[in-house]
């Protein structure tokens, strides 16, 4: 499981690239393969640990690696 900085959630790191890379959750789902309601769940903090291969495969459809997430880049605004 990964784990994230309490003030930043999952679902704000999520909701953030999505609408970065302008698509919408139903679009997302259909590009990911991952449920429109799973996605929504996400972004709306209901689940409260994530699948590991689910978020390593909505960040492949939004152009992230879970790696590059994590390190926090410099710049990024993403504490995590």
């Amino acid at each position: 499981m990964t784990h994230f900085r309490d003030n930043l959630h999952w679902s704000r790191i999520l909701l953030d690239l999505r609408k970065e890379r302008g698509l919408t959750r139903p679009q997302l789902a259909e590009l990911s393969g991952i449920g429109y309601s799973t996605i929504e769940n996400y972004e709306n903090q209901k689940i409260v640990e994530p699948s590991i291969y689910k978020v390593e495969s909505l960040l492949e459809v939004l152009g992230y690696d879970l790696e590059a997430v994590l390190k926090n880049p410099r710049g990024s605004k993403w504490p995590i």
